[in-house]
């Protein structure tokens, strides 16, 4: 199967904007905003735009890159002129502009090449500009339950909806250190979000945010067991 056919494929599974996938995109991004630069904004993999929203309200007119047409369609519907699309495999794009900041949120884990990508990632990079970055955590809490009680048989293994949601792997921190080195990029910030107790299903139910609030915060006296590894970078100076 073709890269942009099993895109297509796991576009008709996707709908993060909806259900707790949401939830955890807005607790990433709004640390990672934290600690980006404004300006020019590229987002590489917005899928349906849960992230994109929140990015807009920072940047206006938001510059993206989306492989699957399905899903590049259902951004444009959904936040219209305040994104500019282009359908495209990161492989295959390029622009002669530069920007500020860009973003890849939920996207490396999904990458047969992921250190390719950051590297040409880079080069879109202004001279000061910075990449922020999330991905799932392989020492999240929720997967380090999942080890003890037998439901995985290692935190970093791939479960039946990772791979229903494309994954090809769910990085520990030193993975992705080690795929921003080799990409020439130097990591300016590591952070991390959401402390995850349990699954989405399960989080979902309880639909309560002032617990999600809290597990947000609490986070901070846990930082390697986020449900989400965040790093801030920025290409290598030579």
């Amino acid at each position: 199967m073709s890269e942009s056919s099993r895109l297509e494929d796991v576009a008709t599974r996707y709908s993060g904007h909806d259900g707790f996938d949401a939830v955890l995109v807005r607790y990433s991004v709004g640390r990672l905003l934290r600690q980006m630069p404004r300006g020019a904004c590229l987002e590489l993999g917005p899928a349906d735009g849960a992230s994109t929203a929140i990015l807009a309200r920072e940047y206006g007119t938001i510059a993206c890159v989306e492989g699957s047409p399905t899903l590049a369609a259902a951004l444009r519907a959904r936040l219209g002129e305040r994104v500019s699309v282009t359908c495209s495999l990161f492989e295959d794009f390029a622009s002669a502009d530069r920007f500020d900041a860009i973003y890849a949120i939920q996207v490396l884990e999904h990458l047969a090449d992921p250190v390719g990508v950051l590297r040409r990632a880079g080069d879109w990079l202004a001279a000061d500009g910075r990449i922020a970055i999330s991905v799932p955590n392989a020492a999240s809490l929720h997967r380090l339950l999942g080890v003890e009680m037998g439901l995985l048989a290692s935190a970093d293994g791939l479960t039946a909806r990772d791979h229903d949601l494309g994954h090809r792997r769910v990085y520990t921190r030193a993975l992705l250190d080690e795929h921003l080195c080799e990409a020439g990029l130097d990591v300016l910030w590591r952070g991390s979000s959401f402390l995850k107790p349990l699954s989405n299903s399960q989080l979902e139910e309880l639909a309560d945010d002032q617990l999600y609030d809290a597990l947000d915060r609490l986070v901070d006296g846990f930082p390697d067991h986020g449900a989400d590894l965040l790093v801030v970078a920025q290409r290598r100076k030579t």
